[in-house]
């Protein structure tokens, strides 16, 4: 029997009917940046132990696996668990190996199901006999492309591996969808960065993913065009509401990321008072990572002292829906 997300809907709601709204995003990007911290912590409380604004991913990551553990006490399928915090053990492994490789150090994050001291010692040592399968083959991948290639294409086949095996464990019709629209916005977004990007080669199109509504080998062709055959294509698909979002050829590319995640939380807005499937989280789960977002861009333009009125664009693009 599927299961009745009845009484953690209810929990959800109540939680984002907390949530900070317009006035507040704007308050605080016209607050000082001495105050910024203080004010955070009133919807953030992973804030509680940051000091400075400087170490605002802290506070970020504490709210992010503060919520994801939260959420896992609520949730009684362990496959459920796998595909909504799994994401986060592919990130963490990719960064970890990507950091070893260039002699950095990565910033994790706490919200998966592997401890992220663990993926900083497997990058290390190379042994990811340690790890969960799904996670050591992710190891093999990037080393086996890092032989045949470079670090992108390496990056490239890692991204390829995270999203096929979320869609490949997706419990339901509503989360198979939602990953499968997820893929067609990575790989909306790729195609403009790359026809924007002076580093464009002849084998870009490994950047491109297999899986969304939308084939593979379409935006394959589109990256032969001139951009603006992306935007007419778009026009007439399902995903014309980005454009109402924003997304087009005088948009920036921060503006580009803004429009996928409000098309996003705009489909998922009319299931989220399902009580039968994922929707009601999925929701959730992006609007979190979409306040997030908009509080990190508040947080490192006012440290880096960009004009507030740049941030504030920024930030209400972010806040269409």
């Amino acid at each position: 029997m599927a299961q009745d997300y009845t009484y953690i809907v209810a929990r959800l709601r109540a939680l984002e009917a907390e949530m900070p709204d317009t006035a507040w995003f704007q308050r605080l990007v016209r607050s000082p940046v001495d105050g910024l911290v203080s004010m955070v912590r009133e919807y953030f409380h992973g804030f509680e132990q940051v000091g400075s604004a400087a170490a605002f991913e802290t506070g970020l990551d504490a709210e992010r696996t503060a919520f994801m553990v939260f959420l896992t006490k609520l949730i009684d399928d362990e496959a459920t668990i796998l595909f909504l915090r799994s994401e986060y053990d592919f990130d963490n492994a990719l960064h970890a190996w990507k950091a070893a490789k260039l002699g950095r150090t990565p910033v994790l994050t706490g919200a998966g199901l592997v401890d992220p001291e663990l993926a900083l010692k497997v990058a290390a040592n190379g042994d990811p006999g340690i790890l969960p399968d799904h996670i050591g083959r992710l190891l093999e991948t990037l080393e086996q492309h890092l032989e045949k290639g470079d670090l992108s294409s390496a990056q490239y086949a890692g991204e390829a591996s995270k999203y096929g095996f979320l869609l490949g464990i997706a419990p339901g019709e509503a989360a198979r969808t939602h990953m499968r629209r997820r893929i067609d916005l990575a790989n909306i977004g790729t195609l403009i960065r790359l026809k924007r990007s002076s580093l464009r080669t002849a084998d870009t199109e490994r950047a491109l993913l297999e899986g969304g509504l939308i084939d593979r080998d379409r935006f394959a062709a589109l990256l032969k065009e001139p951009e603006e055959e992306l935007y007419s294509f778009l026009r007439f698909s399902d995903y014309r509401g980005l454009l109402r979002f924003g997304l087009g050829q005088n948009a920036d590319l921060s503006k580009v990321d803004a429009a996928s995640r409000s098309f996003l939380l705009d489909t998922l807005r009319e299931s989220r008072l399902a009580f039968f499937d994922l929707s009601p989280l999925l929701y959730h789960i992006e609007l979190r990572a979409r306040n997030e977002h908009i509080t990190r861009t508040v947080l490192v333009g006012k440290s880096n002292g960009i004009p507030e009125d740049t941030i504030l664009e920024r930030v209400e693009a972010a806040l269409v829906s």
